[in-house]
C-alpha cells in the first residue's frame, strides 16, 4: 500500500468514526434536556443505528457488491446523511427525529462494512496494514468527543475551547455538548467526508466467481456445540450492557456535574486502544475462557462504581475499563467465533455474532436502558410498561414529554444492569469450556 492510498484510508477512517463520535455520545442528553424525552423514546432513536445495521445491507451491500464503484456509495450514503443529520437537529418531537434517524442509520450503519472492504481492496496485507488504518477511526472518535465535550457558542456565535485547563476563544458560552449543534457538527463532518470519498482509490465492483457463499444463518448448525451457544447467548446479554453504558453514561455524568463529560468519557477509547494492543499477550498467557471472564467482570466492576456515583472512581476507573470491557469480551469473541467455525462458515459464523450483539443485544438493551431510566424518574412516570416500551407508540400518539422537570434516580438503573452481568459470569463461568484445537 502506497503512502497516497494510507494517507486516503486514514483520513476517511478518522471522518467515518467522527461523524459517529460527535453525536453517539451525547444524543441522549440533547433529547432528554432540550425536549423533554422520555427514556424509552431516547432508547427508540438510539435504535434506528440497530435497524439500519440489520435492514440497510440488504439493499445498500448489493449497489457496492454489483452495481456502482465503493467509493460512489460512501460518498452518496455521507452526502445524503449530511441533509438528513441537519433536518434531524431540527426536529424536536419523538416521531420527526425517530423517523430522521431511521432514514440516518439506513444510510450509515452500511458505510461502516463499505469503508472496512474499500481498505481491504486496496491493501496488499491487509493483515499487517489495517491496524494502523482503522485505530484512526478510533482517534476520530477521541476527538469529536473531545470538540463536543470541550466547545462552547456564546449568544453572538462566538466559539470557545476548553481542554483541561486550557481555554482558547471566547469565554461564558453555552457547551454545545448537550444542544442540537451535536448533530450540526455531525453533518458538516459527514459532508466533508461526502466529498472526499470521490478522492478515494477507484474500487468497482467484483465480478462473481465461485460458488455462491454461505449466507449469516448457515451458521445456525454451530449452535449444537453447547459452548459456542453460552457464548451467543451470553454475548447477547452483555450487549444489552452494551447499550445501558452508550445511551445511558453522559445523561449520567452530567446529572452528577462532572463538567465536560464527554472529554472525559474518551478514556474510554484511549483505554481500549491501549488493551487493543496488549490483547494478544493476554489471550495467550490466559487463555480464550478467563479473558472473556475478565472482560465480562469488569462490566459487574464498572456499574458497580456507577451505583456508588463516586465521580473520583467513575472518572479513574470506571471509564477507564471500557478497554477491557470491550476489548477482553466483544474482540475476544470474535478470535473465538474465527477458531472454532469452519473455514467455509468463517463469514457467516461472524456474521451471526454481529447480529446477535451489535442487531438483536443492543436493539433490546437499548429499550431496556430507556425503560429502565423511566422506571427510576422522581416524579414518576404514569402509565410505564414494559411490553409497551417495544412498541414505538410514540409514532402514532401525541408526544408523552414530561410537563415538569424529573431526576433519574441511578442508582436503581445501574443494579439491575450490574446484577444482569454478575448472572452472565456465572452462567459463563458453568457452561463454557474451552476447546484445545481449532476447527479445520
Amino acid at each position: 500500500m502506497s503512502g497516497i492510498v494510507r494517507l486516503q484510508l486514514s483520513i476517511m477512517m478518522f471522518l467515518q468514526y467522527a461523524i459517529w463520535g460527535s453525536w453517539g455520545v451525547t444524543l441522549a442528553t440533547y433529547l432528554g434536556q432540550a425536549h423533554r424525552f422520555q427514556g424509552v423514546e431516547i432508547g427508540w432513536v438510539y435504535n434506528t443505528m440497530q435497524i439500519g445495521a440489520i435492514l440497510s445491507p440488504l439493499f445498500i451491500g448489493i449497489l457496492a457488491d454489483k452495481l456502482f464503484a465503493t467509493q460512489t456509495v460512501l460518498s452518496i450514503c455521507h452526502l445524503a446523511g449530511a441533509g438528513i443529520l441537519f433536518a434531524a437537529a431540527q426536529a424536536d418531537t419523538p416521531r420527526n427525529v425517530f423517523l430522521l434517524m431511521l432514514a440516518y442509520g439506513m444510510l450509515f450503519m452500511p458505510t461502516l462494512a463499505l469503508s472496512n472492504s474499500l481498505s481491504f481492496r486496496n491493501m496488499r496485507d491487509p493483515d499487517r496494514e489495517f491496524p494502523g488504518v482503522r485505530v484512526l477511526g478510533t482517534i476520530g472518535w477521541i476527538v469529536a468527543g473531545l470538540v463536543v465535550g470541550g466547545t462552547s457558542l456564546t449568544s453572538d456565535g462566538q466559539i470557545g475551547f476548553d481542554f483541561g485547563k486550557f481555554h482558547f476563544g471566547a469565554t461564558g458560552g453555552k457547551p454545545i455538548a448537550n444542544t442540537n449543534n451535536i448533530l450540526y457538527l455531525a453533518a458538516g463532518l459527514s459532508a466533508v467526508l461526502g466529498c472526499f470519498c470521490v478522492l478515494l482509490p477507484h474500487t468497482p465492483p467484483l465480478k462473481s466467481a465461485g460458488a455462491k457463499q454461505p449466507g449469516v444463518f448457515s451458521a445456525l448448525a454451530m449452535l449444537k456445540e453447547p459452548s459456542f451457544a453460552i457464548l451467543m447467548l451470553i454475548s447477547f446479554g452483555i450487549s444489552v450492557a452494551l447499550a445501558f453504558y452508550y445511551q445511558l453514561c453522559n445523561p449520567f455524568l452530567v446529572d452528577l456535574k462532572l463538567e465536560n463529560s464527554a472529554q472525559w468519557q474518551t478514556l474510554g477509547q484511549w483505554s481500549e486502544i491501549i488493551f487493543m494492543l496488549a490483547l494478544p499477550f493476554i489471550v495467550t498467557t490466559l487463555g480464550v475462557k478467563w479473558t472473556l471472564l475478565l472482560g465480562m467482570l469488569a462490566w459487574c466492576v464498572r456499574y458497580g462504581i456507577f451505583y456508588t456515583q463516586d465521580l473520583t472512581w467513575i472518572k479513574f476507573v470506571g471509564l477507564p475499563l471500557h478497554g477491557i470491557c470491550y476489548d477482553f469480551f466483544f474482540v475476544v469473541s470474535q478470535l473465538y467465533v474465527d477458531q472454532r467455525a469452519p473455514r467455509e462458515l468463517r463469514a457467516s459464523a461472524q456474521g451471526l455474532l454481529t447480529l446477535i450483539t451489535l442487531g438483536l443485544g443492543m436493539f433490546v438493551g437499548n429499550i431496556l436502558a430507556g425503560y429502565a431510566k423511566d422506571l427510576q424518574q422522581v416524579p414518576p412516570i404514569e402509565g410505564l410498561s414494559l411490553a409497551r416500551s417495544f412498541l414505538p407508540t410514540f409514532l402514532w400518539e401525541p408526544s408523552t414529554a414530561a410537563a415538569v422537570e424529573s431526576t433519574t434516580y441511578w442508582p436503581g438503573v445501574w443494579a439491575p444492569a450490574a446484577i444482569g452481568c454478575g448472572v452472565a459470569v456465572v452462567l459463563f463461568f458453568v457452561g463454557f469450556r474451552e476447546p484445545k484445537n481449532k476447527a479445520a
